[in-house]
């Protein structure tokens, strides 16, 4: 992992980039972050240099992402990967990447879904906002790119292949059937629906074990995120008084040190005209030193989305467990109507309705029932096999994943530390060589 990771260079395209085609030139967690991206507007062509924050190692290698960012009185990305059915590129707005989102974890419940930044409408056309919400519907895309049967799935091919309004291809989709759901938890995620007893139990547990501490920890994560965010700035304050102290000595220089040496510029240390390097890192030493707390803040950001993905998925098993209970509700309630027919039973719905409506409302309850039923026992199986799959894949990855990249965000942080120090030794060093500097500690 490079502890100086590059700069990227973004440009905002407004209408006036847009083809003659009407379209741009072919290419929800936490709290706002307006002030902590390092945007650096150059002006005239709207362009700003956006530094990666620290980077995910694991998926460094991913030839998917999300760039170039266009105001168009909303905002578009150029999104490119490759699926099943090979390369694609377009533009997407955040809304389809949410409603992407939604439909995964609606249709594979107990499944790990890589998070995306929350829904945000104040400030949400701002560059450092903008340029934000970019870097984690990037790092999104890449994560996606690692899970095939996501990518190969249904939902995502109506994000990656559209024929028409993204959002609205979603709201088209209907809820999965039990025998849907069933066949890719074997199919797609290799859980078997033959499952010991002893073993389902102790899963269950583990999984609600595992659901309560998330729920415990994330507001302890909450709290560092609001702490790194108040010394992002703190940081960047002090990584900018070594600046503002060389600036105060070189006015102290060229308003009273010259007077004092009658104009003798050898004697000058910053304001030193034959010592050109020394005025050029004089006046870049603000810009070396990097702010660890903005790497903090966005580690504990992915992480705190990360433990935020996982609840979703140990909802979504939760989600099917109220779905099973309102069957069972349902299919005694609708047992009930059916017997007072069978039974001649008056009620005051019978009352309005003829004998040949009683008839083929028996019919249809008698084939509901039984649905009602099968599908029952299905979600019972499910249940099973999401606790089993949630408990000997999710959790474990999960955990090995949180180890593995705060050894490693320690690594790149004590990295860039030193890097700063070294920096400031340097600079400072190269003060002890100007003669003058260097006469008087003799």
């Amino acid at each position: 992992m490079d502890i100086h990771p590059a700069s990227r260079e973004t440009q905002f395209m407004t209408s006036s980039d847009v083809s003659p085609s009407g379209n741009p030139p072919p290419g929800g967690y936490g709290s706002s972050d307006d002030d902590i991206e390092e945007v650096v507007d150059s002006g005239e062509n709207n362009k700003f240099e956006f530094e990666v924050p620290y980077p995910d190692v694991q998926i460094e290698d991913s030839t998917w992402s999300v760039s170039q960012p266009t105001k168009m009185g909303h905002i578009t990305y150029t999104v490119t990967g490759e699926d099943k059915d090979g390369p694609f590129e377009g533009s997407r707005r955040y809304k389809d990447f949410f409603s992407l989102r939604q439909a995964l974890v609606k249709r594979w419940p107990g499944v790990y879904v890589p998070p995306i930044p929350p829904k945000q409408s104040v400030g949400n056309k701002k560059d450092k906002f903008i340029a934000n919400r970019m870097y984690f519907l990037d790092i999104f895309m890449k994560k996606i790119s690692k899970i095939p049967y996501l990518v190969q799935s249904e939902e995502f091919q109506r994000f990656s292949k559209p024929s028409g309004d993204i959002t609205a291809t979603f709201n088209t989709l209907g809820p999965i059937s039990p025998q849907d759901l069933k066949e890719r938890l074997e199919n797609d995620l290799g859980v078997s629906s033959e499952l010991d007893e002893s073993v389902v139990n102790q899963s269950r547990e583990q999984v609600n074990d595992f659901q309560s501490f998330l729920k415990k920890i994330l507001p302890t994560l909450k709290a560092l995120l609001e702490e790194a965010e108040k010394m992002v700035g703190a940081k960047e304050n002090l990584n900018k008084r070594t600046g503002a102290i060389i600036d105060a000595m070189s006015f102290y220089e060229s308003n009273g040190l010259s007077r004092f040496v009658d104009q003798d510029v050898t004697r000058m240390v910053v304001e030193n005209p034959e010592d050109p390097e020394m005025k050029a890192k004089s006046d870049g030493i603000g810009k070396t030193f990097k702010n660890t707390f903005k790497d903090f803040y966005f580690w504990i950001r992915s992480s705190q989305m990360d433990v935020e993905a996982v609840i979703d998925a140990v909802s979504g098993r939760d989600k099917v467990v109220q779905n099973r209970v309102k069957l069972i509700n349902k299919q005694k309630s609708e047992k009930n109507e059916l017997d007072n027919i069978n039974n001649k039973k008056k009620t005051l719905k019978s009352l309005f309705q003829s004998a040949s409506s009683k008839q083929s409302r028996a019919v249809f309850l008698t084939t509901d029932i039984e649905k009602l039923e099968n599908d029952a026992k299905e979600l019972d199986v499910i249940i099973k096999m999401l606790n089993c799959y949630i408990a000997e894949n999710i959790i474990p990855v999960f955990k090995e994943k949180q180890i593995k990249e705060y050894y490693e965000f320690l690594n790149f942080l004590a990295r860039r530390e030193i890097n700063n120090s070294a920096a400031t030794i340097s600079f400072w060093s190269d003060f002890m060589k100007n003669e003058n500097v260097s006469a008087a500690s003799s």
